[in-house]
């Protein structure tokens, strides 16, 4: 079977190739999406906003215990 490569491999190749044109200079990089925190945040503000949507402003709305990412590959997400 092939591997699948996915962001990870990308990033070890991009990495790879800004050492070898910057002299050996580390790569600074952000990286978004599962399972950084910075996409739970977006998506959990963007239910709030539908939820607030739904229940009018001045109702007290029950806030979120847990908010579950589905992925597209089971292999990967799933462990």
């Amino acid at each position: 079977a092939v591997p699948r490569f996915g962001q990870g491999a990308f990033l070890e190749c991009l990495s790879a190739l800004w050492r070898r044109v910057s002299g050996g200079g580390a790569l600074q990089v952000t990286e978004y999406g599962k399972p950084h925190p910075v996409q739970y945040q977006a998506a959990e503000q963007m239910l709030t906003n539908i939820q607030t949507g739904m229940n009018g402003r001045d109702h007290n709305s029950v806030g979120m215990g847990r908010i579950y990412m589905i992925g597209d590959n089971p292999a990967a997400d799933v462990r």
